[in-house]
């Protein structure tokens, strides 16, 4: 019998398209596989994305490599849309579908925003990120906080998406620092820690523990 190849899977899942890779030990691509993405609509009619099928697509993904007799799967990993957000509830499963990053986000509420934290404007040079509404992760949870309570109040973690999916197969919630830092109005690059506005909305008490980007859970 011919010796399994060891392998691992790489996802790449945007707005658009869902895309798989299986490398070899030397990274090579041996297969790859692009399907569209279908989304769905949220509470207000809005475009959303359809976490419930990119989940299964993800999970049937993992199986099928895994009955191959030719590969030995050592690992997997994720490259998303970081500043899309999936929201757990108490029970570990997503609590409503992902907000578009395209949604509007309320003039009023940034009116608000100044109102709280008495800045005009976040800092680009402090956040690495003009404020540019659902872009900035930060600011979903602001806007859900005071526009959405009901759902706020219900979510235990919330997961930048590559961070879902991690947990998806390890029941282990992390934030990791690549997807906190990237234009989500939450992280002060001057201060290398979270925002003080961040932290004056308690949003950080939402958010998992803190690892690098080299962080593995085996």
């Amino acid at each position: 019998m011919a010796k399994r190849k060891k392998i691992i899977v790489i996802f790449d899942i945007g707005e658009a398209w869902k895309r798989h890779f299986i490398l070899d030990s030397s990274l090579q691509v041996l297969e790859s596989d692009k399907v569209p993405i279908v989304s769905t609509e949220d509470d207000e009619g809005d475009k959303a994305g359809n976490l419930e099928r990119a989940t299964s697509w993800v999970v049937k993904t993992i199986a099928k490599v895994e009955s191959m007799r030719t590969y030995d799967l050592r690992g997997f990993n994720f490259t998303c849309s970081s500043t899309t957000l999936v929201h757990i509830g108490h029970k570990g499963d997503p609590i409503f579908p992902l907000f578009s990053t395209k949604k509007a986000f309320p003039h009023s509420l940034y009116k608000d925003f100044e109102y709280r934290h008495n800045q005009h404007k976040l800092h680009p040079i402090e956040t690495g990120s003009p404020g540019v509404g659902m872009v900035n992760s930060g600011f979903q949870m602001f806007w859900l906080k005071y526009r959405r309570p009901y759902l706020y109040g219900q979510i235990r973690h919330s997961l930048h998406l590559p961070q879902y999916f991690s947990f998806l197969f390890t029941g282990i919630p992390l934030s990791d620092f690549t997807s906190i830092g990237c234009h989500s109005a939450m992280w002060n690059f001057q201060q290398k820690s979270m925002h003080n506005w961040v932290t004056e909305e308690n949003i950080d008490k939402k958010l998992a523990p803190l690892v690098t980007s080299w962080h593995t859970v085996n």
